[in-house]
């Protein structure tokens, strides 16, 4: 979609990695000193975990080193929680210090620090100098318009961890702050291995998570797109489709409806049910041997199919737009 429509930017990465395979293509992440709360195995239960559902915490010596695959960035936004007796930090871009935030504020609240990049900037730096200081992650954007996308994967989440341990207010701040014009709610996975709570509380959850966007962006456009096919061994050893599921998938295809969000069907689109038995056995295989984690290849797939969908419907959009301009052109009657 960059390459199509621009390219504005990385976007949104967390401030460190909350676990091991955490990363982003295009960025190396590495640090020291942070005490991790992610929202789901958090020790603080604040709900106040900024915009990907991690908070970090650091006293002198914390840091955190990012470099960049692509040196044309010329912006970076670090967001923390300005707070009563917050310590202070400093960014650096090329080991010159760009310079340093104050988190010490009379209220909890969201905080941000943007900094202008010097040009070819590809390696940056942010230390704890003085206290304690609480932070949620780096933005890095491009003067250009076109695509960011915000990847905000937080291991072992389901649809409660959004709609009852994050603080509705303080992510709505964050969601506002980002003002996205589309956001993708992307859970079932995890919750499909819970038949009771798929049938009885999955569809409240998930319509708390829209209220809770909607309420912070009313603006923006939401799309609800379905878990992939989970595969599960079989009596006779055939690796057949989770019953949940397709009963899943219908409920998030019901909430879209009822609360006029678009909805993608990542289930039926890769090939509904006994899809990840036929992945497993391809060659080379296309999922893991959990039969719920693509491999690279597969993850290629799932994504094509997601962009051909946009895309598609991108191009029914213009050419209804076409079709309600010519609709109002009058042409008046040859004289007589």
């Amino acid at each position: 979609m960059q390459s199509r429509f621009g390219d504005a930017g990385h976007g949104f990465c967390l401030l460190a990695k909350p676990w091991a395979w955490y990363g982003h293509n295009g960025v190396e992440i590495s640090s020291s000193g942070w005490s991790i709360d992610a929202a789901t195995t958090a020790k603080l239960k604040d709900g106040s975990y900024g915009l990907g559902g991690v908070s970090f915490r650091g006293e002198v010596g914390a840091h955190t080193d990012l470099v960049l695959k692509d040196p044309n960035h010329t912006q970076l936004e670090v967001s923390y929680m300005r707070q009563p007796g917050g310590g202070a930090f400093q960014v650096s871009a090329q080991g010159k210090p760009l310079g340093s935030v104050e988190t010490r504020g009379p209220a909890v609240e969201p905080g941000y620090a943007t900094f202008d990049l010097p040009p070819g900037s590809r390696h940056f730096e942010i230390k704890v100098t003085r206290g304690q200081v609480r932070a949620f992650g780096v933005n890095f954007e491009k003067q250009a318009a076109g695509v960011q996308y915000d990847s905000l994967g937080l291991n072992g989440a389901y649809v409660s961890v959004l709609a009852r341990m994050f603080d509705a207010r303080h992510w709505g701040e964050e969601l506002r702050h980002l003002r996205p014009d589309l956001v993708i709610i992307n859970y079932g996975t995890n919750e499909s291995a819970y038949a009771s709570f798929v049938d009885q509380s999955y569809a409240k959850e998930l319509k708390e998570i829209v209220r809770r966007v909607r309420a912070a962006l009313p603006e923006s456009s939401i799309l609800l797109m379905s878990p992939m096919d989970r595969g599960t061994r079989e009596v006779g050893g055939e690796i057949g489709t989770m019953p949940t599921i397709p009963r899943l998938v219908t409920i998030q295809q019901r909430v879209a409806m009822e609360t006029g969000c678009g909805f993608f069907n990542t289930y039926l689109a890769m090939g509904g049910p006994g899809t990840m038995g036929q992945w497993y056995q391809a060659e080379p295989r296309l999922v893991g041997g959990d039969f719920i984690h693509p491999m690279p290849a597969g993850a290629k797939i799932v994504g094509n199919l997601l962009y051909q969908a946009l895309f598609d419907g991108y191009n029914q959009f213009k050419v209804r737009r076409m079709q309600e301009k010519f609709a109002k052109v009058t042409i008046d009657p040859l004289p007589k």
